[in-house]
């Protein structure tokens, strides 16, 4: 809430093309933290909101050189396939694409804006 108006969530493009550790030596980053600060999330739906935007923000910090902070069909599909891992070990996770671009990535990634 800023000068009471409520704000959108960030989308994982969003949070994934996020440069403002540039100024940092990313060499000394031992670690990393994603937040979600809303009023709208309990116990029941934390990971469908949590889970995408903390595994964008990981991959940048584990990989920000080579990533460049470039959304590209490569992160969509590397995400996907962390989102059917979680899926599959229970946790309810918020889809990155519609499920047909799951089970058909490359018409997917050539519809892709970077």
């Amino acid at each position: 809430m800023k000068n009471n108006r409520c704000y959108r969530y960030r989308t994982w493009q969003e949070m994934y093309s996020w440069k403002l550790w540039r100024s940092l030596d990313v060499f000394s980053v031992e670690g990393g933290e994603t937040i979600l600060w809303t009023d709208l999330v309990d116990s029941h739906n934390v990971d469908y909101h949590l889970w995408p935007r903390a595994a964008a923000v990981a991959e940048r910090l584990w990989s920000d050189i080579v990533a460049n902070g470039s959304v590209t069909g490569d992160v969509y599909m590397r995400l996907d396939s962390h989102r059917w891992r979680m899926l599959i070990r229970g946790y309810n996770v918020q889809p990155i694409w519609p499920v047909w671009c799951s089970f058909n990535p490359s018409t997917c990634v050539h519809n892709i804006r970077y």
